[in-house]
């Protein structure tokens, strides 16, 4: 069952949804101090009121079903500081059969970091775990000639620093993906999928630098070693236009 959000703080920025929008985040956190501060997070950067924002973690409820999203206006796919999407667990089959009927359904969708892997996965692409592509820290983003073309993304530049948080990367994309932001590092940053509004970022456009600095504090055992961790907390800044992505596909939505 989804969930009213009510043990978030409100959020600091103005509401500007252009309509009552029903949100579903779908989140894969086990603890309670990650789910608040995602969120939180999302509700901070995408202006809608705190009312309309529903979760279902699958980490408690893995059996996931459409009945679970099918009231949903729009679903974002969260982030996961101790999961990967390329294990099979208890809400991997139920989620995947979710997310297609969601693609198939036209429902707006937006992955975030994990929730950028399994959408790939679960439309047909394949994810694997690859150290000498991960990135943690803030790094460029670059465009593809793609992104020129696409609704969402035609107005950003054609390079512009995002804050990143992975292991996992997509390998190989869905036949329906478009291919359109890479780094230097990792070949797939920002993907469409179809033409309709289905997105997914592998960057984390719904934190700034600090709440980026708070979140990787709950899992840095899993990402930054000891002698690591002054150099990452330093490397990361201000991304606004990274920050802008989500607020923008909602935007677009009216």
């Amino acid at each position: 069952m989804t969930s009213a959000l009510t043990d978030a703080p409100a959020p600091t920025r103005t509401v500007r949804a252009p309509r009552d929008a029903r949100v579903l985040l779908i989140q894969v956190r086990g603890q309670e101090k990650a789910l608040v501060h995602e969120r939180y997070c999302v509700l901070e950067h995408v202006h809608i009121a705190a009312e309309s924002l529903v979760t279902h973690n699958v980490i408690f409820e893995p059996d996931i079903r459409w009945d679970d999203v099918r009231d949903a206006d729009v679903v974002l796919i969260g982030g996961s500081g101790d999961h990967s999407a390329t294990d099979d667990e208890a809400f991997t089959e139920p989620l995947a059969a979710v997310t297609q009927r969601l693609y198939d359904e036209g429902v707006p969708t937006f992955g975030i970091c994990w929730g950028h892997h399994f959408m790939a996965r679960a439309l047909g692409g394949t994810v694997i775990t690859d150290p000498e592509s991960e990135e943690v820290g803030c790094f460029e983003v670059y465009m593809r000639p793609a992104a020129a073309l696409d609704p969402l993304m035609s107005s950003f530049s054609n390079r512009f620093p995002a804050n990143l948080v992975h292991h996992d990367r997509v390998a190989q994309l869905p036949s329906m993906a478009v291919d359109l932001a890479y780094s230097e590092a990792c070949p797939y940053q920002i993907l469409r999928y179809g033409d309709g509004m289905a997105y997914s970022t592998q960057f984390h456009g719904e934190m700034d630098a600090d709440e980026l600095r708070t979140r990787l504090s709950m899992y840095r055992e899993s990402y930054v070693s000891d002698d690591q961790l002054q150099a990452v907390l330093d490397s990361l800044r201000e991304t606004p236009e990274a920050q802008q992505v989500l607020q923008r596909f909602f935007d677009l939505l009216g």
